[in-house]
């Protein structure tokens, strides 16, 4: 492939000279494709990032081997995810051919991530070829991508390529000049302090506060006193960065200052200082911080007890541990994570009493501190804690899942709580066991749901959920031999919910049990797992004499709408058990509306004027034509009350036909009065233009008294 490009963009043309130094040991050609294999072994970071790219390595293989595997799946990559995870890997490696790759892909690809990541790779690579790509891309349009770059030759060591940073430094750009003065700072150039003060008292608030953090990040002391004058005359936002600065670089005149602050100053201030003595973490910051911590001002005493958290000291661990007797639960919990986190089993006696006694705040820190503390005594307290009733023992309970206790105690001790029945603690015990997985867990969840009670129907839950194949088994034989029928029931239920296959032989046994609603359990669990079995099962359903299970096969036959479904839907539309039969109607509009339609049809020739009345609710719910025009049909019945019924339904359903329907129906005078005026309400509630021009009709219609008899 042809040499790549030497550019230098004009923003940066004072540094040409420094480009041109550093061009002969750029490698310029793209990566090669086929490197011999050195010698040399690959270094562990190198084989590690080529293994987890799924890149296959010999015992011996080299790192030029391993750059090659990498830089051929780079060529192949065009996710920007991997591709950053590839050229990650290729700065571990280095060497001319890693840096070209990545050079050659910041040069080549235009999604903004890769080419950020790329120069981001760059800067990890301390080589000569990697810093004269980064003066190039010191030029580049995309801010990130020339952060990555000033930040990298700004710490190199090289003048040359500090040079580029200096000169960018004092560009008229003021993101760019922005971005190469914090790089310099945050690098700890000497010279650089000087520049960045001197630049600091004319910029704006927004610019201070990154050049304030900037010269914190770089540690430089003789930053200190421009520090502290923003720390007394800045915005809140620069006088807050500006303490942050200061607790990054120490020294006794930030600590002095700083001390004050945490004094004298206002609560959001004094809050910033103890932050930053506590970064400082020196004898003199923690005796600030011990002296605030007992201040009046809550807000302050607050800021510096959390400072003093993340300290260290003799001093620091006997006023933590007087905290622990406290009888404010902030600053107990405060406590508690203090020694939770450095791991100190010599506060442990102290912790488990706050965890027996303690408020709810406090017994929860207690026991997570005990838990992060760890050791065989901390663990033994959580276990013993677990299974005393008090405030502690359902947060006890929820650590033995993340602690390592002796699995044969905690089994023992979760055996008792289920079977004591200890409302929430029992629950976090069943949901315990289920997490265990042992096979003596198993039993425990097996022997629960024998026993039947109020942790049965869980434990069943989470046998079948597990799959195990002695999980399945368990539950068997409790849904075809357990000695209530409570327990058969929740066995059976828990199968269904797992849905899986190999239930059906057990759903088929169960169907044959004495118990109405061990039956019915298992119907609805065949039913559940869908196919010919469930078909079968609920035509089976339809002649037994159990009402429920008629009702439920009602159900099942109208999910499944299959030929032999919807004919046997059909013949249960003309059930005695009314219930049934509405069902069947109900699952028919849904499976075969066609079918609905012509049993409609069917019934509203029948001379019965109920069964006319329900045939018109029928063909209500049937979202067709012919249901509608059934409706219409029978504003002509001669009964009164179908008659009625098809006009509310006329008015509910809309339509100009309806409104053109019940209007003739107004107008004729052999209907009856009855009738007539039904006809008025319906249009009087649909509205729209019939209603507006017959108005008159309308109210004339509804005050008519009907004729008096002779």
């Amino acid at each position: 492939m042809a040499a790549l490009g030497w550019k230098i963009v004009s923003l940066l043309a004072t540094v040409s000279a420094v480009a041109l130094a550093l061009r002969p040991v750029r490698v310029v050609q793209p990566p090669a494709q086929n490197t011999e294999c050195a010698a040399a072994q690959a270094p562990e970071a190198v084989r590690v990032a080529a293994l987890s790219e799924g890149i296959a390595l010999d015992p011996g293989a080299s790192t030029e081997s391993a750059v090659d595997g990498l830089v051929r799946k780079l060529a192949r990559t065009s996710s920007p995810a991997a591709t950053c995870k590839l050229l990650e890997a290729l700065s571990a490696a280095g060497g001319a051919e890693a840096t070209s790759a990545v050079a050659h892909t910041v040069q080549q690809r235009t999604n903004p991530d890769v080419r950020r990541c790329g120069a981001e790779s760059l800067a990890r690579i301390k080589e000569v070829g990697a810093r004269s790509w980064l003066v190039e891309l010191a030029a580049d349009r995309d801010p990130q991508v020339r952060a990555a770059s000033f930040a990298a030759l700004a710490e190199s060591e090289d003048s040359g390529a500090r040079e580029v940073v200096f000169e960018a430094a004092r560009q008229p750009d003021p993101a760019i000049r922005l971005e190469a003065l914090s790089a310099l700072a945050r690098a700890h150039v000497p010279e650089a302090t000087a520049l960045v003060v001197g630049v600091l008292k004319d910029s704006d608030t927004s610019t201070q506060q990154v050049l304030v953090s900037a010269l914190g990040e770089g540690g430089d002391p003789t930053a200190v006193p421009a520090l502290l004058q923003f720390v007394h005359q800045g915005q809140d936002g620069v006088r807050e960065n500006a303490m942050q600065a200061l607790g990054r670089i120490g020294g006794d005149q930030a600590v002095a200052a700083l001390g004050v602050i945490l004094r004298d100053g206002s609560n959001q201030d004094a809050a910033s200082a103890a932050s930053a003595l506590g970064e400082i973490g020196d004898e003199a910051s923690r005796k600030h911080l011990l002296a605030a911590a007992g201040s009046d001002r809550r807000e302050v005493a607050e800021a510096a007890l959390s400072a003093l958290s993340a300290g260290e000291g003799e001093d620091v661990r006997a006023y933590m541990l007087a905290q622990l007797r406290s009888d404010v639960p902030q600053r107990v919990s405060v406590a508690c994570r203090f020694f939770g986190s450095r791991h100190d089993e010599g506060a442990i006696d102290v912790l488990v009493t706050i965890a027996r006694a303690g408020s709810s705040q406090t017994v929860n820190a207690a026991i997570e501190s005990l838990a992060e503390i760890g050791g065989d005594r901390a663990r033994g307290a959580i276990l013993r804690l677990a299974g005393e009733p008090g405030p502690g023992q359902e947060i006890a309970l929820q650590q033995l899942a993340n602690v390592k206790v002796d699995r044969g105690q905690m089994r023992k001790l979760l055996t008792s709580l289920v079977r004591e029945g200890g409302g929430n603690a029992g629950e976090i015990a069943i949901g315990l066991l289920g997490q265990d997985g042992s096979p003596e867990a198993r039993e425990i969840l097996a022997d629960q749901v024998r026993r039947g009670g109020h942790f049965a129907t869980e434990a069943a839950n989470i046998l079948a959920r597990s799959g195990d194949p002695s999980a399945v088994r368990a539950l068997e034989s409790a849904a075809l031999h357990g000695d209530r029928d409570e327990v058969r029931e929740q066995a059976l239920s828990a199968l269904a919910s797992s849905g899986r296959p190999e239930a059906g032989r057990i759903f088929a046994a169960a169907m044959q049990d004495p118990s109405e609603e061990v039956r019915l359990a298992a119907f609805q669990g065949m039913t559940r797992l869908g196919g010919p079995a469930a078909e079968r099962a609920a035509l089976d359903a339809c002649a037994s004499t159990d009402q429920s299970m008629r009702r439920a096969a009602v159900s099942t036959l109208g999910s499944l709408g299959t030929p032999l479904a919807i004919g046997k839907l059909e013949a249960l539309a003309g059930d005695k058990d009314r219930y049934v039969a509405n069902n069947a109607l109900s699952a028919l509009v849904h499976a075969s509306p066609d079918r609905a339609a012509r049993l409609a049809q069917e019934r509203l020739r029948s001379s019965d004027p109920s069964e006319r009345r329900n045939a018109l609710y029928l063909a209500a719910r049937i979202d067709s034509d012919a249901g509608r025009k059934m409706v219409l049909e029978s504003l002509r019945d001669g009964d009164e009350w179908v008659f009625r019924t098809a006009a509310n339904l006329a008015a509910r359903s809309g339509g100009t036909e309806a409104q053109g329907a019940l209007v003739d129906t107004m107008l004729r005078r052999s209907a009856t009065l009855s009738m007539r005026q039904a006809a008025a309400d319906a249009l009087l509630e649909m509205g729209g233009g019939a209603a507006e021009r017959y108005r008159d009709v309308i109210d004339k219609t509804k005050q008519e008294q009907p004729a008096e008899d002779d």
